[in-house]
């Protein structure tokens, strides 16, 4: 009877130690990781093959033999399933297609890029160790490290849409003191508000005066949202995917508004008024991928990803 039970067991077992992949390109990636590509590292330092039986899929156990992972110029959209990999120190995810992703399993990282992605929202929550974020083209509204006790270098720069970033840690953050590169954070034109310990609130206003920074209004310790800044997307965007040109339409007149329109690095391509209820707008000559599409009012800001075919 218990071998009977055992051999019905068995392959329940066998199947949950396979980390489902949603996305195929995840998983096309991960399974081509190899000694001679840079795709993976283990706790060495040594590049390493992921799929080591050879089966097509990732196992648990493969999984957690992974310290670094390099997923880069994949199409990559959808990042569910990389929570397995909780051995990971660090993940490089530039020049992919993600628009959102949670991180919370990933309990030892420490290295984080997201940049070059259309990516609008990251959560980070409670990842202890992370230390160095890395954001770059992307497009975010807002970036919350309130729980992140270790992180102390970020390097954001070119997210058109941020408008609000809570570095509220207990940490003093390095910007432009890191020995590997001085910089300064750039194109983060709706910026304006920064929650951070009371302790770094001087050095943070240094920073931004010596960048030339103008846009942003507050830097203090009291962590409330700028709502007005806040995306209210009452806007509807036809058809979405589109192969040349698309409308956009409201209920509401467009009346004093402002529409820009940014490719995936976060390159503005079109700025223009727009004072009617509906506006066609013709991207016949730019190539296919994903946009996002801005429309600027005197107290809001709404947004939407398009995919141009």
């Amino acid at each position: 009877m218990r071998l009977l039970l055992l051999l019905f067991l068995l392959p329940i077992f066998c199947f949950s130690q396979i980390i489902i992949f949603p996305d195929p390109n995840l998983k096309a990636k991960l399974v081509s990781a190899n000694t001679t590509n840079s795709a993976a590292f283990n706790s060495l330092n040594q590049n390493i093959k992921i799929d080591t039986n050879n089966d097509g899929e990732i196992q648990v156990s493969e999984a957690l033999l992974v310290n670094q992972l390099y997923l880069y110029q994949a199409n990559i959209s959808n990042m569910q399933g990389i929570a397995y990999f909780t051995n990971l120190t660090l993940l490089y995810l530039a020049y992919n297609n993600i628009a959102t992703a949670d991180f919370t399993g990933l309990i030892h990282l420490q290295r984080l890029s997201t940049s070059y992605n259309p990516i609008t929202s990251v959560n980070v929550t409670n990842l202890q160790y992370l230390k160095n974020f890395n954001s770059g083209y992307n497009f975010y509204t807002s970036l919350d490290f309130s729980t992140n006790p270790l992180l102390d270098d970020a390097y954001i720069i070119n997210n058109p849409n941020l408008n609000y970033i809570n570095l509220k840690n207990g940490k003093m953050q390095l910007v432009g003191q890191q020995a590997r590169v001085t910089y300064c954070w750039t194109n983060l034109p709706n910026l304006t508000t920064i929650c951070a310990d009371d302790f770094e609130i001087a050095t943070l206003q240094d920073f931004f005066t010596t960048c030339n920074t103008t846009n942003i209004t507050s830097i203090s310790s009291n962590c409330q949202l700028n709502t007005n800044t806040t995306a209210v997307n009452k806007f509807e965007i036809f058809p979405n995917p589109f192969n040349t040109n698309f409308t956009i339409v409201s209920e509401e007149l467009f009346e004093n508004s402002n529409l820009e329109i940014y490719n995936y690095l976060g390159m503005k391509i079109i700025d223009k008024k727009i004072d009617s209820y509906a506006t066609v707008i013709d991207l016949s000559n730019y190539s296919t991928g994903t946009y996002l599409v801005k429309i600027v009012t005197d107290n809001t800001i709404q947004t939407k990803k398009i995919i141009k075919l």
